[in-house]
Parts: structure tokens; C-alpha cells; sequence
């Protein structure tokens, strides 16, 4: 590894996580290009007639009930506190194993300067400062743990003043006591201490926070690890052959001539590059693959990946700052740093059970389309959310196709298989509402099933769906008659009598006296229902949280779900 320079190192994988970002951007951009040209084609197999009899909720003999609409809070389902009790143990879990397992990995990763502060100290303070190098690179990583838990900013935020905080503190602290016991005499010095720390601080946090804050954003996150895999390896060989002909032709002297540099001067850097790239670019496809049927095995859920490919860069970044010490002790570091990180981890989950748990409560996400950006700040405040209780369903459409792709769908996209997944005829739709029965992933976490349709596919999906989910999202702000899908959503509503699972979403654009009288008209015979209205004319936090408290309301007053078939 001799003549390899750090800043090559890092200048090879600030390219490879920027050329990601742009590759990604750019296959999410075709995806769902591909996913609004499919869905208004029809079915070769014919599609599904939602109006046949085994259709559920299609009753053409049902009558219209007295309908009570009602926008008050509804009282508290004596359920409700317990499903939100689980999703916040289940954070809790989440939140323990990471910053646990991020601790012993950093531990690992920077053992090289840590042992070097230790032995060269003289005045007993040896194990500060090694503290000081862990522990800001530690704490830095509560900006993964936060995007793991889908914490607010301010919530991320608040947890990082307060690391930062503790850490300015027992810099003062600890060197106050030492002094105090070994009888040495106090100086205004020590309250540089903090100072120090704050500085080692931003520089490791700095890292965690771009990466998080430019890769985890919620349209690029599902897709980014698998791009970084293939991205990373290219760009590794494209450092290679680079170093290769610096080695070969950057001496002083005459050059003398060889087979090896025969060869690379008739093949050239360019086609090197090439003749490398091929069996390179195999290996991280095949990878890909290995990936893609673990993660249909449920090993993993697609936040456990991200994360994995987030300390993964954060470790590769590392060979860069330790390669002062040697360039196979500064690689030995990152790769068992990883190693231990990913092993703790899923020990550490595996201990807590919190995988264990058995299917939750199910929510159907339906919503009016065309309001990407709204659509997609709902989907990460309650969806996302939700996944800590159970699973989230929806019809797919493009305006959470970039939002809720998985890894799966990823690469049969890039197979160009995208149709494989769309529901063509009953025998498929019964296979995809068996993912509803799933356990939740090794982390806790439930999935996300989206049931792409056919223009003949998706009335027939919806009965389905009402009929095998627990609560019923709809999310109604701007509708009018014009949004003919949603009508015929509100007919199956109230054919079905679900409007005591059901939560409605409405703003002053809402035309709800239309979705009233549609609800009331396909209403079952029988006792007077009355719906939970939430008024959200903005996307705030306080708005959302009332959204999942009535969310979880409607889950406990519910009966358990009924097995599919």
C-alpha cells in the first residue's frame, strides 16, 4: 500500500457517495415514471371484476342507514394507550441496541489514537483523553439513531445539545477530580476543556450529520444503499488503476519496459478501467441479489440496511484519518469496527425480542392523488410511525412510489420486471395479502406492503384491503367530485360499515358534505355510525400527533383482524 496517499482515499469516497446521490435521483426519476405509465394500463390477465360476488362489499341490495358525521375527538379507547405503550418500547429497543452496538464499534474504529493519548500521557489523565476521542465520535451517531426512531428535528436536535453537554461537563469533571484527589493545584485551564470537546465534537459529528442529512432524506434512503454498494465499488477500482500508473510511470529515472507495462500501456488507463469494472460490477450486482433475497426473507428490514450502509461510509471515511498508522492497521480498524457494529447489533435485538412480536394492527392508507409533497410529509409522520405497531398497506401510485420503494421493487425495476409486481388477478392479490399476516422485521418494525395496480385491478384490491386491514386512513384535504376514485373509496366505506375504524383527514378544501352524503348512502342497514374528522389545515407536529392518537383510538375499538382467505 505504499505510495497511497489519505486524500486519495478521501477524495475516492467523497466522488462515490456524491455520483450515488446522482444515480439515485436519477433511477428514482425513471421508477416512477414507469409506475404512472403502468398503473392506467390494463392487466394481460384479464384484471379483476370488483363487482363480481366474491367480491367483498359489493351488495346491491344493501340500504342506506342514518349517518351521524361528527368532528370531536372521540373519548379514548380503552386499547389506545397500550398499542402506543408497544410502539415506544419498541423505539426504546431500537434506540438501545444502536447506541450500544455504534459505542463498541467506535471504541474499535478509533483504538489507534486512543491507545496513542493514553500512553503518552504523564498526568494521570490518560483515560480522559481517550474518552475524548470516543465519545464525540459516539455521540455523533444519535443522528443515525434519530433517523432510525423517525425523531423530529427538534427532538434530534435536543439529543445532541444534550450528549454535547454531557461530554463538555465530564471534561471539566473528571480532570477536577483527579487534581483534587492526587492534591494538584486547580487552574482556570480546565474550563478550556469544554471548549476542546466542543471543537472534537462538530469535527466527528460533521460527518454523520451531511451523510444522514443528504442520503436519508425519505426520497432517496430506500434506495441509496444499494446504489452505494455498486457506486463504491467502481469508484475503488477507478482508485486502483489510478494508483497502478502512478506506480508505473511517475519514477524519475528511465522507465524499463516490462510485460505488465507493455500490457497497460496498449490496454490504457481507460480500458483498465473497464477490463476491472466488469468482474467489479458483477460481484456488487450479485451482491445486490444476496441482498435483495435476504430482505424478501424479512433478515433485515430496509432502516437496518440503511443504517448498515450508513456506518459502513462512516468506517470507510475512517481508513482515511487512520491511515497515519499504517495503511492494514487503519483497514483492520474499519472492517472490524463494521464487523462488531453489525454483529452487536442484531445480537443486542435478538436478546431484547424485538422481533418477536406477532401481527399488529394493520393501517390502509388511502388518499387523494396528485399532492406529492403533502402525500409524502402524511406518509412519514403517521406511516412511518405506524410500523412501530403494525403493518401500513396503500394502492401504490406515484406519489409515494419514491417514498415507500423497497428493495425488492428496486431491483425488479432495474431488471425491468416492474409489472412482476402488480396485481394482475386474484391468485396474486391473495398472495400479497398474506404480508399482511407477517411478523415484524428484526428491528421491530413492520412493512410497508403497496399493492400496484391495473387500471382493472385496483377497485377489486380496495374491497380486499377494507376488508383484511384493522384502521382505515383517508387522507381527504382537497377532495371534490372530481376525484372519482375517492367517491367509489367512500361507497365501499360505508357498504362495508367500517366507519368506526376509519379516519378521516380534511382541510377548508374539502368538500365533506359530498363525502358524507357518499358514506351515508353506501351505509349498511342497521345502528347509526359516526365517523372521527380531523381538520389539518397545516402539516404541523401537533396536527399529526392528534392524527396518530386517533389513529391508535380507532385501532383498540376495534375486533382482531380477520385471517385472510
Amino acid at each position: 500500500m505504499s505510495g497511497i496517499q489519505s486524500g486519495q482515499i478521501l477524495f475516492t469516497l467523497l466522488s462515490g457517495v456524491v455520483v450515488s446521490l446522482a444515480v439515485t435521483a436519477v433511477f428514482l426519476l425513471l421508477y416512477r415514471r414507469a409506475v404512472a405509465r403502468t398503473m392506467r394500463t390494463e392487466s394481460l390477465a384479464g384484471g379483476i371484476d370488483h363487482r363480481s360476488p366474491r367480491a367483498p362489499g359489493w351488495t346491491p341490495g344493501d340500504q342506506p342507514v342514518p349517518f351521524q358525521a361528527s368532528s370531536q375527538p372521540s373519548p379514548p379507547a380503552q386499547g389506545a394507550t397500550p398499542l402506543a405503550q408497544r410502539a415506544r418500547a419498541v423505539r426504546r429497543r431500537i434506540a438501545i441496541a444502536y447506541t450500544v452496538a455504534f459505542g463498541l464499534s467506535a471504541a474499535i474504529l478509533h483504538a489507534p489514537p486512543m491507545h496513542e493519548a493514553w500512553a503518552k500521557s504523564t498526568d494521570g489523565l490518560g483515560m480522559l483523553r481517550a474518552f475524548v476521542w470516543w465519545f464525540p465520535v459516539w455521540s455523533a451517531t444519535l443522528f443515525i439513531v434519530a433517523a432510525l426512531l423517525h425523531l423530529g428535528r427538534r427532538q434530534t436536535w435536543f439529543a445532541v445539545a444534550i450528549a454535547m453537554a454531557t461530554g463538555a461537563g465530564l471534561s471539566i469533571l473528571v480532570p477536577t477530580a483527579i487534581r483534587l484527589v492526587t492534591g494538584t493545584a486547580l487552574s482556570p485551564e480546565l474550563l478550556a476543556n469544554a471548549f476542546y470537546f466542543a471543537i472534537a465534537f462538530a469535527m466527528n459529528a460533521a460527518l454523520p450529520a451531511v451523510l444522514v442529512w443528504a442520503t436519508g432524506r425519505p426520497r432517496l434512503r430506500n434506495v441509496m444503499p444499494l446504489v452505494l454498494l455498486v457506486v463504491m465499488s467502481l469508484s475503488l477500482v477507478v482508485a486502483a488503476v489510478y494508483h497502478v500508473f502512478v506506480q508505473l510511470f511517475a519514477g524519475s529515472g528511465p522507465v524499463q519496459e516490462t510485460a505488465l507495462l507493455a500490457a497497460a500501456m496498449a490496454v490504457g488507463p481507460s480500458g483498465l478501467v473497464l477490463l476491472l469494472a466488469l468482474p467489479a460490477g458483477w460481484l456488487a450486482w450479485r451482491g445486490t441479489a444476496a441482498l435483495t433475497a435476504r430482505y424478501r426473507a424479512r433478515r433485515f428490514s430496509d432502516m437496518q440496511l440503511l443504517a448498515d450502509a450508513w456506518w459502513g461510509v462512516i468506517a470507510a471515511f475512517g481508513v482515511a484519518a487512520l491511515w497515519q498508522y499504517g495503511g492494514w492497521l487503519a483497514l483492520g480498524c474499519a472492517t472490524g469496527a463494521w464487523a462488531c457494529y453489525f454483529v452487536s447489533v442484531r445480537l443486542l435485538l435478538r436478546i431484547q425480542r424485538t422481533g418477536s412480536a406477532a401481527g399488529g394492527p394493520s393501517l390502509l392508507l388511502l388518499r387523494v392523488f396528485g399532492h406529492q409533497a403533502r402525500t409524502e410529509r402524511l406518509f412519514d409522520a403517521v406511516a412511518a410511525h405506524w410500523r412501530f405497531t403494525g403493518p401500513v398497506a396503500m394502492i401504490a401510485g406515484a406519489d409515494l412510489a419514491v417514498r415507500s420503494i423497497d428493495v425488492d421493487e428496486a431491483l425488479a425495476f432495474a431488471h425491468g420486471e416492474i409489472e412482476a409486481s402488480y396485481v394482475a388477478d386474484e391468485a396474486g392479490l391473495e398472495r400479497r395479502l398474506a404480508g399482511l399476516r407477517a411478523q415484524a422485521d428484526p428491528d421491530g418494525r413492520y412493512r410497508v406492503e403497496e399493492f400496484f395496480c391495473f387500471d382493472d385491478t385496483w377497485r377489486a384490491t380496495l374491497q380486499w384491503l377494507l376488508l383484511h386491514t384493522r384502521v382505515v386512513l383517508m387522507d381527504l384535504r382537497g377532495f371534490d367530485s372530481r376525484n372519482a376514485g375517492c367517491v367509489f373509496e367512500l361507497e365501499q366505506l360505508g357498504r362495508l360499515g367500517s366507519l368506526h375504524r376509519c379516519v378521516f383527514v380534511a382541510d377548508a378544501q374539502t368538500d365533506r358534505a359530498l363525502a358524507e352524503r357518499t358514506l351515508s348512502g353506501g351505509a349498511r342497514s342497521g345502528g347509526a355510525v359516526s365517523t372521527r374528522w380531523i381538520d389539518m389545515p397545516r402539516d404541523d407536529e401537533a396536527g399529526m400527533a392528534r392524527l396518530r392518537d386517533a389513529l391508535f383510538e380507532a385501532a383498540a375499538s376495534t375486533l382482531p383482524e380477520r385471517p385472510v382467505g
